[in-house]
Formats: C-alpha cells, structure tokens, sequence
C-alpha cells in the first residue's frame, strides 16, 4: 500500500506521501503509521476501501491479538513481515515502475531475477529508505537511487530459496524452471501455505544459530 500511495505522490508532483495523505484527512499519527486508514485512502482515489484489500494493511487476531498483515491476498504474521522501512531493487522499478511486495517478506533478501541482494539502505546518507520520500527512485535525503545496486549474489541455494519465496507469494504463478532443476518437491509445497513456508525457514534460522 505504501508502495502504490509513493509511486501517486511521485507522479502527481508530490515532495513526499505525506502531502497527499493530509488531503485525505489522515491525522499526523495515521500518516505515520505503515496501515493508515482505508476509508480515508479509498476517498482520495475515488475507490471502494475493499479495493484496496490486496495490499498490506494490519490485521488482528481474534483471540491472542497478534498482529497479522495482508500481502497479495496472503495473512502472515508480522514475525514474517517487514513493512516499517522499505526493501527494493532499483533495476526492477525502472523496469516495471513500481516496488514489489516482496520486499514486504522478512526473508525477501534477494532479487532473484538480477541476483543481486535488495537495497534497504542509501549510500549516500547511510540511513535506511523511508516510504516518506519524493519519489520510488529518490532517498528522503535527495539522493538518486537509480545507480544503486545492491551486493551480487551466486549462492544457488538463496536464488533458489528466494525463488521459492516469490513463487509462494504469486499463489504459484511463477517460473518454475529453476525450482524444478533444484529438486524442490513442488507438488508437496503446493499443499503448504506461505506463512507455514516462513514458519519453517525460521525454525531452519534458529537451529542454524
């Protein structure tokens, strides 16, 4: 959501989101929040707030009250999510023009496609990338992300991993080539979600520690 809400601000002339969210009438609190509210988002893109229920907005649990989100129609938890600070590979905005929600995933450190490690930090300040900015390209400090490019990565099995990730969250729309040359057993993660898919790299981490 704060992805598509940047990529308006930008081409409408917008020096920052927050601007266009004061015009919808969100207070200070709720421009700073990563899940402002629908009902005032939908108004000021003459849409309906359910329209907008693909993209990342915070849900509650029922009974336990944990904090859970929703990313292309998927409900993770937020142990698996990473939505305060923004995560992207510049070579695939200036591609498709737009950030990818998987860089939302806690564990969506790499870009399968151009293998090199996502950017989460400028270069220039040395701070990480705020979703308060000018525009997808541009660093709240000014500088020019469009030259960025992020540590290459040859490690097979994190492309494949990565790759894993990316297919889960497209609900398996994805090339499955490299998948299948790895030896993943596709028909059986079919059967898992990606919350249980996160779940177990987790697990995988903490034993690893």
């Amino acid at each position: 959501l704060m992805g598509f809400i940047l990529r308006t601000s930008e081409v409408n002339g917008y020096t920052s989101p927050s601007q266009i969210l004061r015009y919808a009438g969100l207070t200070e609190n709720e421009i700073r929040s990563v899940s402002p509210p629908l009902d005032k988002i939908a108004q000021i893109y003459a849409r309906k707030p359910e329209d907008f229920t693909a993209f990342c907005n915070e849900q509650q649990a029922t009974k336990k009250r944990i904090k859970k989100w929703a990313i292309l129609n998927h409900v993770i938890p937020g142990l698996y999510v990473n939505v305060k600070s923004t995560c992207i590979c510049p070579e695939c905005i200036m591609e498709s023009g737009i950030i990818d929600s998987f860089g939302e995933i806690k564990y969506a450190l790499v870009c399968a496609k151009h293998q090199r490690k996502l950017i989460d930090i400028c270069s220039a300040c040395n701070k990480k990338l705020k979703w308060q900015r000018k525009g997808l390209l541009i660093c709240s400090c000014g500088h020019d992300l469009s030259e960025s490019r992020g540590t290459v990565i040859k490690d097979e099995s994190i492309l494949n991993m990565t790759e894993l990730i990316r297919w889960k969250l497209s609900n398996h729309h994805y090339d499955e080539t490299n998948l299948m040359v790895a030896g993943y057993p596709l028909s059986d993660l079919r059967k898992i979600s990606l919350p249980t898919l996160l779940g177990i790299i987790e697990r995988l981490k903490n034993v690893r520690q």
